[in-house]
Order: C-alpha cells, then structure tokens, then sequence
C-alpha cells in the first residue's frame, strides 16, 4: 500500500537521510481521488455508490482522502489507522516509524505532517460521508485513540456529515495474533456496514438491490 507521507514509494526502511524531501513539498493528492475519478467518468458508478476502505497505512490513506474530497465516496471505513500524524511517535514504539512518516518534532517535516494529518484537517461545517473507524483496543501500531478522538472531532465540528461510526476491536491487535473468527466477525461487520451506508438490501433471487 503506497504511503500517503511518501508519494510514489511503498514501505521501505530505508535511512531517512536517503528519503528527504525537497524544502517544498506539496500536500499530497491520494491515489483514490483519481481512481474514484476514472470510475466515475468510465460511467461505472457514482461517488454515492462508491466505498473507500483500507487497513492500516491504506486506512490512513483513505482518511486523508476523505478529509481532501469528501464528496468522491459515498462511505469511508478505515481500519486500525494513524490519525494524528503529529503524535504519533509519542505512542508505544512508534518513533522508529518516523523513518517512514517523517519528525514532527522536524520544521520541515512537521509542516508537511500536518498538511495531510486527517485528524488536524477535519474543517468545521463541511459535510463529510458515512465513516466508520475501527479501533483494535489491544493495537501496538496504530493507537486505538485515534479513532476514537477522530471520530469525537467530527461530530463535533462537522455534524451535518456523517454519521460517524466507531467500531471497537476487543481482543484484537493489529492483525496478527487476531483468531479467525475474529477476522470473520471484523470483515462481517465491515461489509454490513457497506451495504447499510449505500442503501442495499438483501434480495432473495438476485443477492443485494438498492
């Protein structure tokens, strides 16, 4: 999953010497707004109907995108995502991960942080679509506070959107270590949540209509 903090790179450890940015650097543009444009313009669906879901770093991406475009989705569910792009190497092991992400505690970097960070670019009044976070309470990688105070912030300063939706993850990490029947009960509860956010309903002959 590309990173949303690095565009055009994948995962890398890498010395971060060697992943500088130039002194000016763009917020970046997720690669879900031109996919969701391409579908869109290919006349096979209508951002209504469109769903935009990630785990992990794609949880993080799809947040960013929704904070960027919110009219592109008709539903956003991001799972066991960073939020807070400014605090995060205060929690658990997490510094190592500004290798990756980039310092807060950097000018530079800082600045580019909160350029795209979702919980710092939720902006009061706008409508933002159906989202849901889940949150694994026992997660070591991504903190299961920020989904939690995500989802405070935005119903709190953009209430015309949404709903905002939190899903808990109880005995759960962030993947490994989860049993199989967990994974099915968390995967369950994310496609309900997608036919429910577009309107589907079950249909005995043909499946789902709506």
């Amino acid at each position: 999953m590309p990173n949303p903090a690095r565009p055009g790179r994948f995962r890398t450890h890498q010395p971060r010497r060697a992943l500088r940015a130039p002194a000016v650097r763009a917020v970046p543009v997720t690669p879900a707004r031109p996919a969701a444009r391409a579908l869109v313009t290919a006349g096979y669906t209508t951002p209504g109907r469109l769903v935009s879901r990630g785990n992990s770093n794609g949880g993080l991406l799809v947040a960013v995108t929704a904070m960027q475009a919110p009219d592109a989705f008709g539903a956003v569910f991001s799972r066991v995502p960073l939020l807070d792009m400014l605090r995060f190497p205060y929690f658990g092991h997490l510094a190592a991960a500004t290798v990756e992400y980039g310092s807060p505690e950097d000018p530079e970097e800082c600045a580019y942080l909160a350029g795209y960070s979702p919980y710092h670019n939720v902006r009061a009044g706008r409508r933002y679509p159906v989202t849901a976070f889940a949150a694994a309470l026992g997660d070591r990688n991504a903190p299961p506070h920020d989904p939690l105070k995500m989802v405070a912030r935005l119903q709190a300063d953009a209430p015309d959107g949404g709903p905002y939706l939190l899903l808990p993850l109880r005995d759960s990490g962030h993947g490994g270590g989860t049993t199989r029947t967990a994974l099915i009960d968390q995967d369950t509860d994310e496609l309900a949540f997608c036919c429910w956010s577009l309107g589907l309903t079950p249909d005995p002959e043909h499946g789902l209509s709506g």
